[in-house]
């Protein structure tokens, strides 16, 4: 697996770890009580513009990284031989992966 794919599966793990759902969860009360917040000043009305860009960004992010490993992953495991022989020094390596 290429160095590009780890880091992205990584990536996504943390994304999806307990940590970041808090971190989400503290995003969205953020956002309803921006929401909420009776005549909301430039600032304010500013402040909740990029929560809902960043939310949206970060929900795609998601999605997309989900989707890159969830297809570096299948194709490792149908993969093509050459590929993991370079990918890894000898035969039992290969076979172990499968």
């Amino acid at each position: 697996m290429s160095n590009m794919k780890i880091l992205s599966e990584r990536f996504y793990l943390n994304l999806s770890e307990n940590g970041f759902q808090k971190f989400e969860r503290e995003l969205h009360s953020l956002i309803e009580s921006m929401e909420n917040k009776p005549d909301p000043d430039l600032s304010e009305i500013r402040l909740t513009s990029s929560l809902y860009e960043f939310n949206e960004r970060l929900q795609i992010l998601k999605q997309n990284l989900k989707s890159y490993v969830s297809e570096s992953t299948s194709n490792k495991r149908v993969g093509d031989f050459l590929s993991h022989l370079y990918d890894y020094n000898d035969n039992d390596k290969y076979l172990d992966s499968l």
